[in-house]
């Protein structure tokens, strides 16, 4: 007597895998130093669009963070509206911290970046696609301002299709 399987899913999938058009495939995971591999959803390199929340005048200015690895950046301002605000309009930022896991909602991750350039140090606090950066003096640990970073749903849908 011949008994016939039937093909069916796993009793308990892999935890990075997604159903696309019918077919179970594999999220791509990342590798985040001092942590380990997570979700893809933790990728911070590429570019992120950006705005610069200038604090003691309630304006903000647009631009770019570009994270070449979990160590490096470079923060891109629009040129006419930094020099109109008095900030520089662009940024290199180096990884000054390890990379920790926060008490924050989702388990955000957090770490410190100083400033080429600029008096400024950086700390940034990463969720799956958002990204917010307190910058402070660095010699007087004063607020100066903050940045916003998120990725829009079409960079996923390129990176990831």
């Amino acid at each position: 007597m011949r008994i016939a399987l039937a093909a069916t899913a796993p009793l308990f999938p892999h935890p990075h895998t997604r159903e696309k058009q019918g077919m179970r495939i594999r999220h791509p995971v990342v590798s985040i130093p001092d942590v380990g591999s997570m979700d893809h959803a933790w990728d911070i390199l590429g570019p992120w669009e950006v705005d610069l929340e200038l604090l003691e005048r309630n304006d903000r200015v647009p631009g770019e963070l570009a994270f070449d690895s979990w160590d490096e950046a470079e923060l891109r301002l629009d040129a006419a509206r930094a020099a109109v605000m008095g900030v520089p309009a662009v940024v290199r930022l180096e990884r000054d911290s390890e990379i920790e896991r926060t008490d924050a909602g989702g388990g955000a991750l957090e770490w410190m970046m100083e400033a080429s350039g600029a008096p400024w140090s950086l700390r940034c606090v990463l969720w799956p696609g958002d990204l917010h950066l307190r910058i402070e003096h660095a010699e007087h640990d004063q607020e100066l301002f903050r940045l916003r970073a998120r990725r829009t749903p079409e960079y996923y849908a390129a990176k990831y299709p």
